[in-house]
């Protein structure tokens, strides 16, 4: 009995660290993608589109409502567990509905924000950032040199703003060699 237990022990941790990315998988994140073409699939659609613009109080409210779980279970610390896809999924609605309102109610202030121009490029090359991102802080952070202890605040403050500049680097690249042109040859070929 006691050798069962000291096996269960042994093999547990090692299961948990070889899954600790599971719930960042693609096939597990497809929640936020489904968000992105329900948004594009219900803005197409002038049923949709007035009750949407008629019931905004409502969809704020939701939003609010979504915001408020976020900030409350950002606060606990991330274990992933299995309420990490229901972390992961309330956030992917929360954002979904802040879009649906920015596009929807325009004149407010959300509108006006999300309209400015660093924004609108950081959403334009969101995609490669998104790619690219973790790739480069792990080389960043392989190759900088530590300064003393690893963690102290210049060594982080190099490492993320390096990491910042090379991964908008390739994202921007990204977009004008690949991204930009697809994207071209999509509308060129199919009406939506």
């Amino acid at each position: 009995m006691s050798s069962r237990r000291s096996a269960t022990t042994f093999f547990l941790p090692r299961i948990h660290i070889i899954n600790a990315g599971w719930a960042f998988a693609t096939a597990f994140r497809l929640d936020g993608l489904a968000w992105g073409v329900i948004l594009a699939l219900v803005l197409r659609n002038q049923t949709w589109w007035l009750w949407i613009t008629s019931h905004s109080r409502l969809l704020s409210g939701a939003c609010g409502f979504l915001f408020l779980i976020v900030a409350v279970d950002s606060y606990f610390p991330a274990v992933l567990d299995n309420r990490a896809l229901d972390r992961f999924t309330v956030l992917a609605a929360f954002f979904a509905l802040l879009v649906l309102l920015s596009v929807s109610c325009p004149p407010r202030h959300l509108g006006l924000a999300l309209a400015l121009s660093p924004l609108q490029y950081l959403g334009k090359v969101s995609y490669g950032a998104y790619i690219f991102h973790q790739g480069v802080h792990g080389l960043v952070a392989a190759l900088l040199p530590s300064f003393g202890r690893r963690l102290n605040p210049l060594w982080v403050a190099s490492s993320v703003l390096l990491s910042a500049g090379i991964t908008l680097l390739l994202a921007q690249l990204s977009w004008r060699f690949m991204e930009n042109r697809l994207i071209r040859r999509a509308h060129a070929s199919h009406t939506y």
